[in-house]
């Protein structure tokens, strides 16, 4: 998970979608992505805040990764 994250950071890869891993899983290279003007959030296009995964369960929705030069976009309009 951390070398892909580190693809996307570096514009290597597109994009990262998981889904079921911890916050232990993803919360470095979150950061790293985020610090270099990455975006992180979930499918639906709801930010993927740290406070809400913070216990021991897997996160239960999709959430994405990918660099905010990618050109892709989520609709957040509800």
């Amino acid at each position: 998970m951390c070398v892909d994250g580190c693809f996307v950071a570096s514009g290597r890869l597109r994009g990262l979608v998981g889904m079921r891993e911890k916050l232990y899983d993803i919360a470095a290279v979150a950061l790293f992505v985020t610090e270099l003007g990455g975006i992180v959030r979930y499918a639906d296009g709801r930010p993927l805040r740290f406070e809400d995964i913070a216990d021991d369960r897997p996160i239960a929705d999709a959430w994405l990764l990918f660099p905010a030069e990618s050109g892709f976009v989520l609709d957040t309009a509800e």
